[in-house]
């Protein structure tokens, strides 16, 4: 089994609460977001980095974020810092656990490519549902 399937099989054997529609974020997704995401975005072009992205949906049954979603600068400028993700630490591929795990939410123009995405995929998202993307080495 190649490495997008172990992970897409690990994802969905996490099981937690409030969240679904798991999908890896390939490079031609990540090209187009780092070009379409806002720069003052650090969550979502932090997860772009690392070795593994994923994007999934959450409800509101999901928990609430573990820290401000957005902050000012000294110069009193709005960003977007990247949060943790500790459920992803449970995550295993071949005998690495995942770590360096950051996440974010995306702009309302990269969110709409995302639910594009579903789309096409045949996944239906719903009006209470949200995307995350999550990205670990």
């Amino acid at each position: 089994m190649d490495d997008n399937k172990k992970l897409m099989k690990a994802l969905n054997e996490l099981g937690i609460k409030g969240l679904r529609g798991f999908i890896i974020i390939g490079s031609p997704q990540k090209e187009f977001i780092v070009r379409s995401e806002e720069k003052r975005n650090i969550g979502v072009n932090e997860s772009l980095k690392r070795k593994y992205t994923i994007c999934c949906l959450h409800d509101s049954f999901f928990r609430e974020p573990l820290g401000n979603i957005t902050q000012k600068n000294e110069a009193g400028e709005i960003y977007f810092p990247g949060l943790p993700f500790p459920e992803m630490a449970r995550l295993q591929i071949n005998e690495n656990k995942a770590k360096n795990i950051v996440s974010g939410s995306p702009s309302v123009r990269v969110n709409s490519y995302l639910n594009n995405i579903y789309s096409i995929r045949g996944i239906k998202v719903r009006e209470d549902e949200a995307t995350i993307i999550i990205g670990f080495d």
